[in-house]
């Protein structure tokens, strides 16, 4: 599901996906769609990836799973 920066805090308060991925132009957009999801979250473990603007799937798979 595609979600735009302003849709964010409603669907956060609706129901929460298994898993997020938040990347955009605007950084500070990015980090605050990013900040929201990790405040959503009440209970269970919440792990935050951060790649840089040039990386690829490979490079987030590598992160996820090492042995690649």
């Amino acid at each position: 599901m595609r979600l735009r920066a302003e849709q964010i805090e409603s669907h956060l308060a609706k129901s929460l996906a298994p898993a997020y991925l938040v990347h955009g132009d605007e950084a500070l957009l990015s980090l605050e769609a990013a900040d929201a999801v990790r405040a959503a979250v009440s209970d269970g473990p919440v792990v935050a990836i951060e790649v840089g603007p040039r990386a690829t799937l490979g490079t987030l798979a590598s992160v996820v799973d090492p042995t690649r």
